[in-house]
């Protein structure tokens, strides 16, 4: 993923204390996405994704936006009902596809469970997050439980620090070629048509692909 991936059109949705939503950027397309502030949410991180943390980049670009992500944690942390917001676009757009953590990831039982909720109120809906909490053994439950969902494709990052992942679970590598494993194919949008992720699909559909993303 480049910086310009998360440059987002943002609907902030209800008053000022609520949740961030995107609508769009220029690498998933039209497609809603929710994010939180990246690092502080991430347990599971190592240090070449820290290192190459596009979110973290484009944070130091756009602090505001970084700011909204921030505030989307506080409220998740806080108001037991902060997903109010997107379960009514949800229910309003009925869209295909929606991304879960473009920044941020899965950071407690509960942050989880909240998402499987979500998930299940909307079976025409196909959710996606890539996420590296499954290296936290205290998460490893309910992210089991979430990804046994039907509309739901969680898949695990690895990289050449994080690359046990557990025995079933559909893979995404980050790194250079020379140390990808095999069996993963290229991400389309780093192909040459740089296929946007709402006109492709392939990481939300239920395939056995494992995923390779360049170093971005």
């Amino acid at each position: 993923m480049t910086l310009s991936i998360m440059e987002a059109k943002v609907l902030k949705l209800h008053n000022h204390d609520s949740i961030t939503l995107s609508l769009s950027n220029t690498k998933l397309g039209r497609m809603p996405n929710f994010s939180l502030v990246c690092g502080v949410t991430c347990p599971g991180q190592t240090v070449a994704c820290s290192e190459v943390c596009y979110a973290e980049k484009y944070g130091k670009c756009f602090p505001s936006t970084m700011v909204a992500y921030s505030k989307n944690l506080d409220l998740t942390l806080m108001d037991d009902n902060w997903a109010m917001p997107i379960i009514k676009h949800l229910a309003r757009m009925a869209p295909a596809y929606f991304r879960i953590h473009v920044s941020g990831d899965f950071y407690s039982p509960k942050y989880i469970q909240d998402w499987g909720k979500i998930i299940t109120m909307f079976p025409s809906t196909r959710f996606l997050a890539f996420t590296r909490s499954w290296r936290i053994p205290r998460l490893r439950k309910e992210l089991n439980a979430l990804r046994k969902l039907p509309n739901v494709q969680i898949i695990a990052s690895l990289d050449d620090e994080a690359h046990n992942a557990p025995e079933g679970w559909r893979l995404a590598y980050m790194g250079e070629p020379a140390g990808r494993p095999r069996g993963f194919i290229k991400c389309l949008n780093f192909g040459p048509a740089k296929l946007k992720c709402d006109a492709c699909g392939v990481c939300f559909k239920p395939l056995k692909a494992n995923i390779w993303f360049p170093l971005h």
